[in-house]
């Protein structure tokens, strides 16, 4: 490794490092995820989010809460289940229409083909 000054390393002298980091700054929403997805996807670097870290690390519990709260409402509102029946099915999260007919097969009413269609999705679209 040369001791080159990091914070001005040319493009050339970026390329010819073995080890290559960097970081990305900027306002929210300026688009650092977006440009560290698409330089990870097609450059093979691995992409570290600091903001997904914090949100895993210390708002996991409050994140997934949310995401049920809001499932079950979808589920109850748009699919005309329970409230019982949505909490269940955020439980068990089926993955295919074969795993969700057999769970709701005991359910007292028969659920239509297109309504459970609409159930994987909104599985689908919250997990």
């Amino acid at each position: 490794m040369t001791t080159t000054n990091y914070m001005k390393l040319t493009a050339k002298e970026f390329r010819s490092e073995k080890n290559k980091r960097m970081t990305l700054l900027g306002m929210s929403g300026v688009g650092q995820t977006l440009l560290a997805k698409l330089i990870g996807e097609n450059g093979g670097w691995y992409h570290f989010s600091g903001d997904y870290h914090i949100g895993a690390t210390y708002l996991k519990d409050e994140i997934i809460n949310n995401i049920a709260k809001k499932m079950k409402q979808e589920l109850v509102k748009d699919c005309g289940l329970t409230e019982e029946e949505a909490v269940e099915l955020i439980n068990i999260c089926p993955k295919t229409m074969a795993e969700l007919r057999s769970f709701t097969f005991g359910w007292k009413n028969l659920i239509l083909s297109e309504t459970l269609e609409k159930i994987l999705q909104i599985i689908k679209v919250n997990t």
